[in-house]
């Protein structure tokens, strides 16, 4: 996966996988179109392929390991859930994940930071999706620096009500084939949590 070293996240709307980062918003002007209109639901779906926020929240001392950084499982778990988000767009229900194939940390994570999980959706293929995560950090002392802290790339397979794989449904509105096509993704066997 290319690696950025900016200071600030990707936004709504930048290209999977490409990350570079957008200009800021002017000061006091909200991030987003400034529309006033909601954001896009599971009913509705964004583009997959654009990179966006998928999960957003704090590191408690709770998730913290002997040393009294964040626990890296527990940064990998948000990871999922949020690549989770974009996969379960994508399939239109239950997915489980079945590979995490390249995760990196690149800086700790300390109690309090806010924690910005952005995902897109990378591939699909006959069942399965590759989702990236990017995730960033703001620190309570610096909330208008942010910085990446971990990258990764997880796959799904779509499953059904009774956890065997099925098939994606047409993409549709959610523009589904990823950059590299229908290419299969990893395994389309429905091994793995479900979420």
């Amino acid at each position: 996966m290319p690696r950025r070293h900016e200071d600030r996240p990707p936004y709504l709307g930048q290209s999977c996988p490409a990350r570079a980062a957008p200009s800021k918003p002017a000061p006091g002007q909200p991030e987003g179109d400034g529309s006033g209109k909601l954001p896009p639901t599971l009913d509705h779906p964004a583009d997959l392929h654009q990179w966006q926020l998928a999960l957003r929240v704090f590191a408690s001392p709770a998730d913290t390991n002997p040393y009294g950084d964040i626990f890296g499982g527990w940064l990998l778990s948000q990871a999922d859930i949020a690549a989770a988000t974009i996969a379960v767009a994508r399939a239109r229900g239950r997915v489980a994940t079945v590979a995490i194939t390249a995760f990196q940390f690149t800086a700790p994570v300390q109690v309090g930071d806010l924690v910005d999980l952005y995902a897109c959706l990378h591939a699909t293929g006959k069942s399965s999706m590759t989702v990236d995560v990017s995730i960033w950090t703001r620190r309570a002392s610096k909330p208008g620096h942010a910085r990446e802290v971990a990258d990764g790339r997880l796959v799904f397979v779509a499953v059904d009500v009774d956890g065997k794989t099925r098939r994606l449904p047409a993409s549709g509105a959610t523009g589904a084939t990823g950059a590299a096509g229908e290419s299969g993704a990893a395994g389309e066997s429905g091994a793995g949590g479900t979420e």
